[in-house]
């Protein structure tokens, strides 16, 4: 998968996420590896 197809996954993930109400770097990071059945693995850092 490229660095783009990645970011932009990233990108919906989040969205998605934050759609159902506000949430901090940790929580969004946890809802992604449920969602993803940690399968995607990204550092709170990261957001």
């Amino acid at each position: 998968m490229s660095r783009e197809m990645r970011q932009r996954t990233l990108n919906m993930l989040v969205f998605q996420i934050l759609a159902l109400g506000p949430m901090h770097g940790w929580g969004i990071t946890q809802r992604i590896e449920q969602i993803a059945e940690s399968v995607l693995r990204v550092n709170q850092g990261l957001l």
